[in-house]
């Protein structure tokens, strides 16, 4: 429900996180794109989770396919 209605990744929110919680965020999920890790990494979180940006064959593929059409 925290992201709900917000554009995804919620850079804002993990700037917000990292700011203002005092501990080390991890960014996780929505993650696609090697661009959005490097602007995650960029706000201070302390690491990030990849997860299916790069293990699942069909979500890559579908992206390709997408720039195509």
């Amino acid at each position: 429900p925290y992201t709900k209605g917000r554009s995804l990744p919620p850079f804002d929110m993990i700037d917000t996180l990292v700011k203002h919680s005092g501990k080390p965020v991890v960014a996780e999920g929505n993650l696609s794109t090697p661009t959005e890790l490097r602007q995650a990494m960029d706000l201070g979180v302390l690491t990030a989770v990849v997860g299916s940006a790069i293990t699942r064959p069909t979500e890559i593929t579908k992206r390709f396919v997408a720039a195509l059409q």
